[in-house]
């Protein structure tokens, strides 16, 4: 049995050496990665049963390394690497977007800004995108973890970090896990308030973008900053 399951693993490399990745079924890319990890066992049935117990592929790559644990015959050398590979898919697309990126339009700002929340769905999470006078990315981080609630403790330090990077503007954003992308009461507050903070040191708050795993929503592109208008809170929250 060990010599069938030694030349399954080599047809499934050798096709991934000449085809990488397109064409594979999600099971198919767990079993791959699962090899490095678990070298004397069949890990197709491991691979289903990873699908079975999160759902899907994107799940599994969500998933903590204690959540992966979880699953009968997963160890934490291959939750460790099931969850480096993903990390290291937002690594790459992160470090991508870097080379001398220009931010003019609200796709180019979405386009940019969500790699960052790649396996991150499970929790919610504020990143900062700042850009100088010519529309250049001069820093973009995540900046805090948890509700958006806490974001009011998060102001001062957006607020210091923009004066250190010399940002002329700021783009704002977060997610809402496994959530609508509606803007929330909270989220309204908190851009009006980040915004008067960063007025106060002459920084231009350019937007608020939320996202979803399969959505996004710019805040200024539907309204929300009509407090620029005059409007009160109240009546931007009353949208």
């Amino acid at each position: 049995m060990s010599g069938y399951h030694d030349g399954h693993r080599q047809r499934l490399k050798k096709r991934f050496l000449k085809e990488d990745l397109d064409g594979f079924e999600p099971h198919e890319v767990l079993e791959l990665i699962l090899f490095y990890a678990i070298p004397r066992r069949d890990t197709n049935d491991l691979a289903h049963r990873l699908i079975q117990y999160f759902g899907d592929i994107t799940a599994v790559f969500d998933a903590e390394v204690p959540e992966l644990c979880e699953v009968e015959g997963i160890g934490e050398n291959a939750a460790v690497l099931i969850k480096l590979f993903a990390s290291g898919c937002r690594y790459y697309l992160n470090a991508y977007n870097k080379k001398g990126a220009v931010i003019q339009t609200t796709e180019q700002a979405v386009e940019y800004l969500r790699p960052k929340f790649i396996g991150r769905s499970n929790r919610e999470n504020i990143c900062v995108l700042f850009l100088d006078n010519k529309g250049r990315v001069s820093y973009c981080d995540i900046v805090g973890e948890g509700t958006i609630n806490m974001a009011s403790v998060y102001i001062r330090n957006i607020v210091e970090l923009a004066l250190r990077f010399r940002a002329v503007s700021v783009i704002f954003s977060h997610n809402h896990p496994r959530g609508l992308v509606n803007p929330s009461n909270a989220d309204i507050s908190v851009t009006h308030e980040l915004y008067q903070a960063l007025k106060t040191v002459q920084i231009k708050l350019t937007d608020h973008i939320i996202f979803t795993e399969t959505d996004f929503l710019s805040m200024r592109s539907f309204g929300y900053f009509s407090f620029e208008d005059g409007h009160t809170y109240s009546q931007i929250a009353s949208k």
